[in-house]
């Protein structure tokens, strides 16, 4: 059985099916409407002062970068949202049919520098986990950060974005705890092909992640990125500082920061089914 989950309404009327135990991102989504505010408003400068495109969102989580984006830019950018955990990548889709969105496409991969199918990794404590946002397939950063194994697990495919083929991409957001390096090698076709749009990417300060974040930035740095935003945890990496300057000129029009002046309260909606009604009714149920 999955927790108790319910449906959210933001203060800027944005939807979210969200577990009702604690947990890290779900809690601030609940507190203040919005997660990771300062990069959210970095990239609706990009995108704002950027032809019509393609934005992929690699960790896609639930949604908390790419719905309010593609709410923002429905009709001008498409969005590819990558999250590989089964869980999550329904509460992902949840979240877009809750918004009615029609320009996401979302994919369940994990994003990396090789090919593989059926790979078994453990598994996210969905139920009880209290930060989803902390899953790493690095297993070996996971025993440095103290975070148990479970015994539970799931199959996964890795794959290259480049053997996605996307497009006329505009913006890269990347937030994969411990596996920034592999996504990066993984997408320098794409990169290329879209004459090396910005990419956003998680890159902890903490001593224990020093040598994960000097490997991003050295990436970066060795396909010519030569302007970067630093933004506590995240980097923006920019193919020059004309490019940067151009793209954030303007401020944003959009207020993400949560707003004082409304209610920090949130309506919800309990979604609530008789569970012996519908087994009787499902097709094949006794397997269940």
């Amino acid at each position: 059985m999955l927790p108790e989950m319910r449906i959210y309404t933001t203060p800027n009327d944005i939807r979210y099916l969200l577990v009702e135990h604690e947990e890290v991102i779900s809690d601030v989504i609940r507190r203040d409407g919005v997660w990771g505010s300062q990069y959210l408003t970095l990239a609706e400068k990009i995108l704002r002062n950027s032809q019509p495109g393609r934005v992929i969102d690699v960790g896609a989580g639930f949604g908390t970068f790419t719905v309010p984006l593609a709410i923002i830019y429905d009709g001008v950018h498409c969005f590819d949202a990558i999250e590989p955990l089964p869980k999550i990548n329904m509460q992902l889709s949840a979240n877009i049919l809750l918004n009615n969105l029609d320009n996401v496409n979302v994919h369940k991969f994990v994003a990396a520098n090789t090919n593989d199918r059926a790979v078994e990794f453990a598994a996210l404590d969905f139920d009880r986990s209290a930060n989803h946002g902390s899953f790493s397939f690095n297993s070996n950063l996971d025993a440095v950060r103290g975070i148990p194994e479970t015994d539970r697990k799931d199959v996964y495919e890795y794959r290259k974005l480049d053997d996605l083929h996307f497009g006329n991409v505009r913006l890269i957001k990347v937030t994969t705890p411990g596996m920034e390096f592999d996504v990066f090698m993984g997408m320098y076709e794409t990169l290329a092909a879209s004459n090396w749009p910005p990419v956003i990417f998680e890159a902890w300060t903490l001593d224990w992640y020093k040598e994960e974040r000097a490997r991003a930035m050295d990436f970066f740095a060795a396909r010519g990125y030569e302007h970067y935003v630093v933004m506590d945890d995240h980097v923006a990496a920019f193919k020059t500082k004309s490019e940067a300057e151009h793209l954030c000129s303007e401020t944003s029009a959009l207020k993400l920061e949560p707003n004082k002046e409304k209610s920090s309260e949130f309506t919800f909606t309990v979604q609530e089914h008789d569970r012996e009604d519908v087994l009787k009714h499902q097709v094949g149920a006794t397997s269940l």
